[in-house]
């Protein structure tokens, strides 16, 4: 019952958070999950070890050879696991190696829930719960996102913003960094395109006017230097 009631609470508590405000990369409940499931994971592995090891060995079919080393692999699997929720690149594979521990390790629930022991722990309630991880786990698996984050980039049009969801890498990347441009609030805001090139027409006008006041000065050197000529020869 522990570990339904950690994944219920932790989630609850990111989801309140992440709608206050108080934590804006929670706001979705996919990621509130992931923290749940990252907190239950981490109590359940931790038992593997500390607390409750004697009662998990016990979990093990007779079945299988080396219990005590099982559950150590095991329990090292669930915090590593729990620990990589928290990464979003790793979250997916984390989440399917998770959903794969819940079948193979159910055999342990149903031997648990044998002989005398309260009724969450019966193979009804045990069923249950086991369910309701697996679809948690999956429910990261399909909706994650790893890839980057979609920016918005907002655009003047008829005199009124839209936003436009892009991928981050095709925005273009800032100099001297050769990465792509990053806003600390995660919007890229671009203009009309007015006035963008205004240092560049400057000087490609100064320039020019530059160019055409050397022309004349050239040329009325030249006709005074064949005026000169022509009055030494007559």
């Amino acid at each position: 019952m522990e570990p339904l009631i950690t994944l219920v609470a932790v989630t609850g508590l990111l989801l309140l958070a992440g709608v206050l405000g108080a934590a804006r990369t929670v706001r979705r409940p996919v990621v509130a999950l992931r923290g749940g499931l990252a907190a239950m994971f981490a109590l359940t592995g931790s038992a593997h070890f500390v607390g409750m090891r004697e009662e998990v060995v016990a979990m093990v079919p007779p079945a299988l050879p080396c219990p005590g080393l099982l559950v150590t692999l095991s329990g090292i699997a669930e915090i590593g696991c729990a620990v990589a929720l928290l990464r979003r690149r790793t979250a997916r594979p984390a989440a399917a190696v998770l959903s794969v521990l819940l079948v193979v390790l159910f055999p342990a629930n149903v031997r648990a829930a044998g002989g005398d022991v309260p009724w969450w722990d019966r193979l009804g309630p045990r069923t249950a719960q086991q369910v309701l991880f697996l679809t948690a786990t999956v429910t990261v698996l399909v909706r994650h996102r790893a890839g980057p984050a979609r920016w918005t980039v907002r655009a003047a049009a008829a005199g009124e913003d839209r936003s436009v969801p892009v991928p981050a890498w095709s925005l273009p990347a800032r100099s001297g960094t050769g990465g792509p441009r990053t806003a600390r609030t995660g919007t890229a805001r671009t203009g009309t395109g007015i006035g963008t090139d205004k240092s560049g027409t400057d000087k490609s006008g100064t320039s020019g006017s530059r160019t055409e006041m050397s022309g004349t000065e050239t040329s009325g050197t030249e006709t005074s230097g064949r005026a000169d000529r022509a009055g030494r020869d007559a």
